[in-house]
């Protein structure tokens, strides 16, 4: 990854982060590397602007980042701020703690 887009990637996680909450939702972390937008906590209307639209669901991170920016940071599709340990947990045992 050249230095541009390493520069896009965190401006574009920065805005996101602006848009969506710059702390984990669970547990307040605040440290940058730590925080991102897990693309599993979408709910039924972002199933539903992904059928009315190309039908390409984004990828996690930054590619996600871009999708949401493009559609004006929409707050309806139920994304927040999770650190990675609470997105792991969630993602991986089902529940949050």
């Amino acid at each position: 990854m050249n230095l541009v887009s390493a520069r896009y990637r965190e401006k574009i996680k920065r805005e996101a982060l602006r848009a969506y909450g710059e702390t984990c939702a669970i547990c307040g972390e605040k440290r940058l590397e730590l925080l991102q937008i897990p693309r599993n906590l979408g709910n039924e209307a972002y199933f539903r602007e992904l059928e009315l639209s190309d039908g390409d669901e984004p990828m996690p991170g930054w590619n996600l980042y871009v999708w949401l920016k493009v559609r004006g940071w929409p707050k309806n599709f139920g994304f927040e701020t999770r650190c990675v340990n609470h997105d792991f947990k969630r993602f991986h045992r089902g529940s949050i703690s």
